[in-house]
């Protein structure tokens, strides 16, 4: 028994101790607790991280040296510094264009947007005249229609047998 809670007592110290971060002077940590990020990061020296319940993300503030190179698009970096004028017409150029383009397109979908809404109403007053018609035929003019449209059937049945014959 005392075995069992010496070996719990270890893996407890153990696993508290897991949690301790020593944290340089150029270096934070933000704690991220069951997901969500505490207000401020910690640091520099000592931080206390609860094992499996937070998540350290460490952050490096030492500035980069980055090469950058030479142009910038089309036009030498010493260019850009000493001819600013130039470049903000050839951008104010380049965005009007762009929202030129928009607007076209906007113009355009609103174009077929009204078309699309025409057709629907032109669709739907089609359908409420036939409708109406459907409403006040007679029986005897639909057995008529019935009677003519089987007659043509026919005709093209033996058309198409006749020239099978004929082949």
């Amino acid at each position: 028994m005392l075995l069992v809670i010496i070996i719990l007592l270890l893996f407890l110290l153990i696993f508290l101790l897991s949690g301790i971060r020593i944290v340089p002077e150029y270096e934070r940590i933000v704690i991220l607790r069951l997901g969500k990020a505490q207000k401020e990061a910690k640091g520099p020296g000592i931080v206390l991280v609860i094992p499996i319940i937070d998540y350290p993300i460490r952050v490096d503030l030492r500035e980069r040296v980055f090469e950058i190179a030479e142009q910038f698009g089309d036009i030498i970096l010493d260019d850009v510094l000493s001819k600013r004028e130039e470049i903000n017409q050839k951008l104010q150029m380049r965005i009007m264009a762009a929202e030129r383009n928009r607007r076209a397109m906007i113009t355009k979908a609103e174009g077929e947007k009204q078309s699309q809404i025409l057709r629907a109403e032109g669709y739907a007053l089609a359908l409420s005249k036939i409708y109406e018609v459907a409403k006040n035929i007679d029986p005897n003019t639909i057995a008529l229609e019935y009677l003519k449209t089987l007659e043509n059937i026919s005709k093209i049945i033996i058309s198409e047998i006749l020239s099978k014959v004929k082949k």
